[in-house]
C-alpha cells in the first residue's frame, strides 16, 4: 500500500470509516492498514506548542504546534477541558504552510483563521481558514521579497468590519515587516510597512489587539528610537502612531507579546528583556503613550524572560507566564513560572515548572476558560521514553527532549497537567500484543512512558482513542511490561513485567478493567525465576501458568511456573540447557489438558525445542530443532490449528536462514511449511501466529518486506504464504512478544514498538484483510454473489456499469458475515456489462 493510499485510509478513519475497495475485475492480494494511534514522535499530535490557546464555542480549546505531525511541519489540535487531545490538521509544508508560531482566532462566521510562519507557494508563510471539524483551506501565500511581507509570526485579529488584520515579521518596503488586512476569502491588502527606525519600530512578532476605540494596538520587538522595540497604535486604514520606544532600562526591552486592555482602559504588557535585572519586565501604558514600569523579573523564584501576553482575571489581577532563561537545565528558577500581578505591580509566583510531566518554558499566554480556570501550554517538557532495547542503555529521564504540555490552573495556583505531546501518560513503545476484552475494548501495555517512565496499561477504543489506566512504579507492581495481558474468568486482567520489584527481576500483577492494580508476586531470580517476557495463560483449574527467562540465578535458563489468582507461585520446571532446552517462550494448553511450548535455545542440537508439560510439572521434549530446513530458535508461543496440530515460527534457520513456519503434532512429528527469503515475504519471524476466523494463520516478521522493517503475512495450513503489509520504519517492527489479535469486527490489530533510532515510539495498526470474490452468478435481473471474508466483518456490495468514481451505487443493505464465506443476492440494473465491488465497513 503506497503512502497516498495509506493517508487516504487514515483520513477516512478519522471521519469514522475506513474503506478498502476491491472489485471482481481488479482484485488485490494485500491487506490494508490504518494507523489507529501513535504513541510518540514523529510527534503525530504535534510538538512545541508555541501559541496561546483559544476556546471555541463548543467549550474545547484549540491551538497550534510549531513542529510534529506526519510531515513534522506542525499541527492544529483540539484539547478538551479534561485533557483529551485530538489532532485536527497536520501541515505538509506545501501550499498550506508550515511551522506556525501563532495561535488561531475564532471568526464571527464560526471558523478559525490563522497564519503559518513558513511554507506556502513561496516558502515564506500563509494565511489559512479551518472549520471546527478540521476542513482546512489555504487563503493566501506571501510573496518572496514582496511588499506584502514575509514570515507572519503572530495571530490574526478580526476587525469590526469582519476582515482580519495581522503583521509579518519581515518583508515590506523596508524589510521590517508589514501590517495587512485580509478578507475571509483571501484578498490581502498591504496597509503599512514598518520602518524599523522611527516610532513604529520593526519586526513585529506579537498579535495586535483591537482597542475599545476601534484602533489596533501592538508591539514591535525591534527598532524604535531606543532600538529596543516599541508600542504603537494603528488605524484600520494603516495610519501608524508610535506611542513608546523602549530604552532597555527599567521599562524593559524587546516586547514579544500582545498587549491586553485592562478594565481601567489602559494597556498592560511584558518585555522579554530589560528591566532592572535584564530578565524582562511588566508595564502599563495609557492609550496616549504614557508608560509605567510595574515589575522587573530577577530570574529567581519569580522567573524570568516573559514572552507571553497577560490575561486579566475576574478578580482584576493579571496572570501570565515567564519562559525562564534556560531550556533544558532543570533548575527551580530557570525553566518558567506562572504568576499573578496586581494592577499596582505586586507579583506572586503561583507555579514553578519542573521540566517533568508539567513541562517547561511556557512561551504562550494563558487563556481564561469558561469554567473560571486558566489554560495554557508549555513549549517543551513532558515525559518522552525513547525505548532503548531491554538490557541496554538507561531509560531517558523525565523532561529530557519532551515535546510540550497542555495544563490548567485555578486562580489560586492549583496546577494540573492535562496532556503531554504526544501523550506521555499513554506510555511509549507498545511492543506487547493487544487483547480484546469481554467488554469489546482492546487492552494493552507499553514498555516505557507513563508517570514514572516504567510503562503503562492502557485501554483503546475502535477509533484509536487511548485511555491510560495505570503507570508502573518499579516497586512491587514491577516495571517494563513486555507481554500481552490475559483476561481471567473473573473479568480481571493478569500480566507480568520484565523489570521492577525489590530484586529488579519483574513481577506478576492483577489489574481491573478500571485500572486498579494488585501486585501478586515479585520475582527474586532465585528458584522462582525472573524477568518474564511472555503472557500468562489460565489453565482449566483456574490457575495461571507462565515462563521466565532466567532462574536459579541471573544466569539461569528459565522456568515454568504456576500462580494462583491470589498470588501463590509454584515453580514447576527449571530448564537445564540440556535436552529440555533453555529460555522458554509462552505456553498453550491443549484439549488433552497438557501444556505445550517452545524453548528458544538448547536441546539436542542447540537450536531449541518443542516440549509438553503436565499441569504438575512433568516435562517431555517432543522435538529438537536441527537448524536446517526445520528452522532454529523457535521464538514464539505455539498456536493450535483447526486440525488440532500446533503451528509456530522459528526466527532463524530454514532453507534461506531467515526463519520458518512449521507444524508439529502432539506426538512430535514436525513438518516445515515455509522458509522465509528475507525479501518481500519478510525475515526473522518472532511473533506468534494467530488463527483467523477463515481458518488461515496470520503472523509478522521483524525484517524484510518493501520497507525492510518487517511484514504482516497470511499462511494456509499447507504452507501457501501471502504478504499482506510491509511495516514502515516509523511503525517499527513488532517484537518477539507482540502478536496480532483478531477482533470481533473481523479486523486484526497489532501494537508496533517503534524505531528507537529514529525517535518513533510506537503505533497501533488495524489490518483489514480484503474480501475475495468466489463466484458471481447472474440470473435474469439479479445476481448471486459469494466472497471470502472475515466472520463478524460488515460489507457493502456495490454495482457500477462504467467504473467511474461517481458510478457506484449500493445494492441492498450492508451484510455482516456470519461465516468466512458470505453470500448475497442483489437486484442489478439491466446492462450489457456490470461491475461489482465489496466495501469493508467499520
Amino acid at each position: 500500500m503506497n503512502n497516498k493510499q495509506k493517508m487516504a485510509c487514515h483520513r477516512s478513519l478519522l471521519a469514522g470509516v475506513c474503506i478498502v475497495v476491491f472489485s471482481a475485475v481488479a482484485a488485490r492480494a494485500d491487506g490494508t492498514v490504518c494507523d489507529l494511534h501513535t504513541f510518540a514522535p514523529l510527534a503525530p499530535d504535534g510538538a512545541f506548542p508555541w501559541s496561546t490557546l483559544i476556546q471555541g464555542a463548543d467549550g474545547n480549546f484549540y491551538g497550534t504546534t510549531e513542529a510534529g505531525g506526519p510531515s513534522d511541519a506542525g499541527t492544529i489540535y483540539r484539547v478538551t477541558p479534561s485533557g483529551v487531545l485530538t489532532p485536527m490538521y497536520s501541515f505538509t509544508n506545501g501550499i498550506d504552510g508550515a511551522y506556525t508560531r501563532s495561535g488561531l482566532v475564532l471568526g464571527s462566521d464560526g471558523n478559525f483563521y490563522g497564519a503559518a510562519t513558513y511554507g506556502g507557494s513561496n516558502g515564506v508563510g500563509t494565511v489559512f481558514e479551518m472549520t471546527t471539524n478540521g476542513v482546512f483551506t489555504p487563503l493566501y501565500s506571501f510573496q518572496t521579497n514582496g511588499i506584502d511581507g514575509q514570515y507572519p509570526g503572530a495571530a490574526l485579529v478580526e476587525g469590526a468590519d469582519g476582515n482580519f488584520y495581522g503583521t509579518t515579521h519581515w518583508g515590506g518596503s523596508s524589510g521590517q515587516g508589514v501590517f495587512f488586512r485580509i478578507t475571509p476569502r483571501g484578498a490581502l491588502t498591504n496597509l503599512h510597512a514598518f520602518s524599523g527606525m522611527s516610532g513604529d519600530g520593526g519586526e513585529p512578532t506579537a498579535p495586535l489587539i483591537l482597542g475599545r476605540d476601534g484602533n489596533f494596538y501592538g508591539t514591535s520587538s525591534e527598532g524604535g528610537r531606543g532600538f529596543s522595540g516599541t508600542v504603537f497604535k494603528m488605524t484600520p486604514q494603516g495610519t501608524c502612531t508610535g506611542l513608546y520606544s523602549f530604552t532597555n532600562g527599567v521599562d524593559g526591552a524587546v516586547p514579544e507579546a500582545a498587549l491586553v486592555q485592562g478594565t481601567d482602559g489602559n494597556f498592560y504588557g511584558t518585555t522579554s528583556g530589560g528591566g532592572t535585572y535584564y530578565y524582562g519586565a511588566v508595564f502599563k501604558i495609557t492609550p496616549s503613550g504614557v508608560l509605567t514600569p510595574l515589575y522587573s523579573f530577577n530570574n529567581g523564584t519569580d522567573g524570568g524572560s516573559p514572552h507571553a501576553p497577560l490575561v486579566q482575571g475576574a478578580n482584576g489581577n493579571f496572570y501570565g507566564t515567564s519562559q525562564g532563561s534556560s531550556t533544558f537545565s532543570p533548575g527551580t528558577n530557570s525553566i518558567g513560572t506562572v504568576f499573578e500581578l496586581t494592577p499596582g505591580g505586586s507579583l506572586t509566583t503561583l507555579y514553578r515548572f519542573t521540566n517533568g510531566c508539567d513541562g517547561a518554558n511556557p512561551i504562550a499566554g494563558l487563556v481564561l476558560g469558561s469554567n473560571g480556570n486558566f489554560f495554557g501550554t508549555a513549549e517543551v517538557g513532558g515525559v518522552i521514553a525513547w525505548g532503548s532495547s531491554i538490557g541496554e542503555f538507561g531509560r531517558i529521564l523525565p523532561g529530557n527532549l519532551g515535546w510540550g504540555t497542555v495544563f490548567t490552573m485555578t486562580p489560586g495556583g492549583q496546577f494540573t497537567s492535562l496532556c503531554e505531546f504526544p501523550g506521555e501518560s499513554e506510555g511509549a513503545n507498545p511492543g506487547a500484543g493487544l487483547i480484546q476484552a469481554t467488554n469489546g475494548c482492546l487492552y494493552g501495555v507499553t514498555e516505557r512512558g507513563g508517570t514514572n517512565d516504567d510503562g503503562t496499561v492502557y485501554r483503546m477504543a475502535w477509533d484509536g482513542t487511548v485511555t491510560p489506566l495505570y503507570s508502573f512504579t518499579a516497586g512491587s507492581d514491577g516495571a517494563v511490561p513486555l507481554a500481552a495481558l490475559t483476561q481471567g474468568t473473573d473479568g480481571n486482567f493478569y500480566g507480568t513485567t520484565y523489570e521492577g520489584g525489590p530484586s529488579g527481576a519483574g513481577a506478576v500483577f492483577k489489574i481491573t478493567p478500571a485500572g486498579v492494580l494488585t501486585p501478586l508476586h515479585t520475582f527474586t531470580n532465585g528458584t522462582d525465576g525472573g524477568n518474564p517476557m511472555t503472557s500468562l495463560i489460565q489453565g482449566t483449574n483456574g490457575n495461571f501458568y507462565g515462563t521466565t527467562t532466567s532462574g536459579a540465578g541471573e544466569n539461569g535458563y528459565g522456568t515454568v511456573f504456576q500462580i494462583t489468582p491470589a498470588g501463590v507461585l509454584t515453580t514447576l520446571h527449571t530448564f537445564t540447557n540440556g535436552s529440555d532446552g533453555c529460555f522458554p517462550t509462552g505456553l498453550i494448553q491443549a484439549a488433552d489438558g497438557q501444556f505445550y511450548g517452545t524453548a528458544e535455545d538448547g536441546g539436542t542440537n542447540g537450536n531449541g525445542t518443542v516440549f509438553r508439560m503436565s499441569p504438575g510439572g512433568v516435562l517431555n521434549t517432543l522435538y529438537s530443532f536441527k537448524g536446517a530446513a526445520d528452522g532454529a530458535a523457535p521464538a514464539a508461543t505455539l498456536t493450535i490449528g483447526t486440525d488440532g496440530s500446533f503451528y509456530g515460527v522459528c526466527s532463524e534457520g530454514g532453507t534461506n536462514q531467515y526463519g520458518t513456519v512449521f507444524r508439529i503434532t502432539a506426538s512430535g512429528a514436525l513438518t516445515p511449511l515455509y522458509s522465509f527469503t528475507g525479501t518481500n515475504d519478510g525475515g526473522y519471524p518472532q511473533g506468534p501466529l494467530v488463527l483467523g476466523t477463515d481458518g488461515k494463520l496470520y503472523g509478522t516478521t521483524e525484517s524484510g518486506g518493501t520497507n525492510g522493517s518487517g511484514t504482516v503475512f497470511q499462511i494456509t495450513t499447507n504452507g501457501v504464504l501471502k504478504t499482506l503489509y510491509s511495516i514502515t520504519l516509523q511503525e517499527g517492527g513488532p517484537g518477539s512478544y507482540s502478536a496480532l489479535v483478531q477482533a470481533t469486527n473481523g479486523s486484526f490489530y497489532i501494537a508496533c514498538e517503534g524505531a528507537s533510532v529514529a525517535g518513533f515510539t510506537g503505533t497501533v495498526l488495524r489490518l483489514i484483510v480484503p474480501p475475495a470474490f468466489q463466484s458471481i452468478t447472474a440470473t435474469g435481473s439479479s445476481s448471486a454473489l459469494a466472497w471470502a471474508g472475515q466472520t463478524g466483518q460488515t460489507y457493502q456490495v456495490q454495482y457500477s456499469s462504467s467504473l467511474t468514481p461517481a458510478g457506484w451505487t449500493n445494492l441492498g443493505s450492508p451484510v455482516t458475515a456470519a461465516a468466512p464465506i458470505i453470500n448475497a443476492t442483489n437486484a442489478r440494473p439491466a446492462s450489457a456489462q456490470g461491475f461489482y465491488r465489496i466495501l469493508v465497513l467499520p
